[in-house]
Order: structure tokens, then sequence, then C-alpha cells
């Protein structure tokens, strides 16, 4: 009985660990985006005489 807790314990912890991963990969996402962004709204300042 206690293997199996400790199994779920575990599948708990991959879970959680995997949810926090894919969440800092959507803000890394976001983040390149208003980089992006960024890059282009001082291209267009720079080429605007």
């Amino acid at each position: 009985m206690k293997f199996k807790a400790q199994l779920e314990q575990a599948k708990s912890s991959v879970m959680t660990a995997e949810s926090a991963l894919s969440q800092r990969q959507s803000e890394q996402v976001a983040a390149q985006a208003v980089v992006r962004q960024r890059i282009a709204e001082l291209d267009a300042s720079v080429k605007t005489p």
C-alpha cells in the first residue's frame, strides 16, 4: 500500500512539473512576441524620417 501511495505522489509531482513547464513555455512565447513587436516598432521608428 505504501508503494502505491508513493507512486501516486510521484505521478502528481510529475503532473505539477509538466503544468509548470507548460506555463513557463507559454510565458516564453508571449515574451518572444513582445520582443518581436518592440523590434518592429524600433525598426519602424528608425526608418521614419
